[in-house]
């Protein structure tokens, strides 16, 4: 989904993303320097050349605000499936070696969109950070007496970033240059991101984005250390899953866009495409696992139409008769919800509401999008775990695209015969025979549409499917200034109390409907309600900016 990507572009340099918008730090005046961690070139090896980002480093909005004038940002171009050996040198606030301490190593830190495999010197893969929040690995380490800290990194992909000349001075279009795996060396114990931030605007250091790079030679070749006799059986990270049990789709009736995707989703993950005519009516049915395989029974699972940045465009009606229009943007049309039954399975039933802009009938249900005419008209559904993120969650999107009926396009095969009657006409007695012809032709159009008919039957699970209405809430403010309060609904529209909590209570407190702004930063509060016959369980978050 191309505007999906839009959430993560970068602006000066592939790793941009890490420092981003997507902070929940607020940006304040640097502190005097605690800590210098530098890169030693001369004593590194495995890379063809470095180069220093300085258009990046010069970038307000996305590095000069979250660091110290003194960080660099240094491009290490290597060689493809090479063995890189990473030399850093410590020191303190007067520029002594800091020997014998704690330093973390984190590799693919939060925000970053790199996707190169890489795994470290005792062989662990390091997970992608996929412009999320969670770093893909923080490894505890210590400086040695004279303040050095090494390590190694291995590179295992089979291809790699082609857009960089092999010139020895080019820094990597952030725009297609994303095999690479960023290292950020910090002095102390951190374990994730939110820990980092206090040091964050103190400590100066050398961030190394390494683009593993086909075509290019390193230097001096680096030296991978020998893997231990027997290694750690790897921990194998459980996640939920929720995967589309009906309609079933394959190569023969879809076309697989998990390509589209697999930036921000889960691997296993997939997205696909098909063909709906105009005013059709579907059914979903998915299975839901708590961890790929345990059922998840009286689950709650939410449901995005036109799905967030999807830019979907097409018009749907829910059950209970609310009609969604297209979106843009990080809101999705609607989020149904629904709650799984005792094996586990949960099914939404939507109707297409389209009446013009059609595409037109494709020539088979795995026609590609690039020979949609006129244009396309399609809707995006994707399910979500709540509390779950996109890359913290297995499962099936699917793409309906709008099209005209069937039946127009056979339309014209009938309309020659008629032609035929003028030529009898000079014998009266003769028309009746050529008048069996269209009989025939027309008697055979009942047994095209009774093919259909099966389609539409799966609209008996409406019955079963009586789903309760989703609730709504009156619009909450989206900006506070420090000190101040406001209130939150303390209804939804179909009059059922809510619960607020605040998830964010350094920067705001909730007290009934009350919220209260302590200091700035991004806000955030959930409201929740069981629903009841009626009325679907309610779980709302609202982000809100305290100035």
């Amino acid at each position: 989904m191309k505007a999906h990507q839009n959430l993560f572009k970068l602006v000066f340099g592939a790793t941009l993303t890490a420092f981003a918008l997507n902070m929940v730090i607020v940006p304040v005046q640097a502190a005097a320097s605690t800590n210098a961690i530098r890169f030693v070139k001369s004593d590194s090896a495995g890379f063809a050349w470095v180069v220093e980002n300085k258009a990046a480093e010069a970038d307000f909005t996305n590095f000069v605000q979250y660091y110290t004038p003194n960080v660099k940002l240094y491009e290490v171009i290597a060689p493809l499936g090479g063995v890189l050996n990473l030399k850093w040198k410590v020191t303190d606030s007067q520029g002594k070696p800091l020997a014998n301490s704690d330093v973390t190593l984190v590799l693919n830190p939060a925000y970053t969109n790199g996707t190169a495999n890489t795994i470290t010197e005792d062989g662990q893969t390091i997970p992608l950070a996929k412009g999320g929040a969670k770093d893909g690995l923080d490894i505890p380490l210590q400086t040695d007496s004279d303040g050095f800290v090494s390590y190694t990194l291995i590179n295992q992909d089979s291809s790699g970033d082609k857009n960089i000349p092999n010139d020895g001075t080019t820094v990597p279009d952030w725009q297609s240059a994303f095999k690479y795996t960023q290292a950020q060396l910090w002095v102390g114990k951190f374990a994730s991101q939110k820990d980092r931030e206090p040091v964050q605007k103190t400590q100066d250091q050398d961030i190394l984005e390494i683009h593993f790079t086909e075509g290019v030679k390193a230097e001096k070749t680096g030296v991978a250390k020998p893997l231990p006799a027997v290694t750690a059986e790897p921990v194998v990270v459980k996640i939920p899953s929720i995967r589309l049990l009906s309609p079933k789709f394959d190569e023969k009736n879809s076309v697989d866009s998990t390509s589209d995707i697999s930036k921000y989703f889960t691997e296993k993950s997939k997205s696909f495409y098909t063909y709906l005519e105009a005013g059709g009516k579907i059914s979903l049915t998915y299975q839901v696992t708590l961890d790929g395989s345990k059922v998840a029974p009286n689950q709650e699972i939410k449901l995005q139409v036109n799905s967030s940045y999807s830019e979907s465009n097409a018009t749907w009606k829910l059950n209970n008769g609310i009609v969604i229009t297209g979106q843009k943007g990080a809101e999705p049309g609607f989020e149904l919800s629904g709650k799984t039954d005792d094996s586990g399975k949960v099914t939404f039933i939507i109707e297409n509401m389209d009446s013009v802009n059609l595409e037109d009938f494709p020539t088979s249900p795995t026609q590609d999008r690039s020979k949609i005419k006129p244009a396309r008209l399609f809707g995006t559904f994707k399910p979500i775990f709540p509390g779950k993120g996109d890359n913290e969650t297995d499962v099936d999107l699917v793409t309906f695209d709008i099209t005209k009926s069937s039946a127009s396009t056979v339309t014209p095969t009938p309309s020659p015969t008629p032609s035929a009657t003028p030529i009898a006409s000079p014998s009266a007695t003769a028309t009746p025979t050529p008048t069996a012809t269209p009989t025939a032709t027309p008697a055979a159009t009942p047994s095209v549409s009774a093919t259909a008919t099966p389609t539409p039957a799966r609209t008996e699970v409406a019955v079963v499917t009586a789903a309760p209405a989703a609730q709504t809430i009156a619009a909450v403010a989206t900006s506070v200034v420090v000190g101040k309060s406001l209130t939150l609904p303390a209804k939804s529209a179909s009059g059922i109390s809510i619960k607020w909590v605040s998830t964010t209570t350094a920067v705001c407190t909730v007290s009934g409907t009350k919220l209260t702004a302590k200091k700035k930063g991004a806000c955030s509060v959930t409201g929740t309600n069981a629903g009841d016959s009626k009325n679907a369980a309610l779980s709302v978050t609202k982000k809100i900016t305290v100035k």
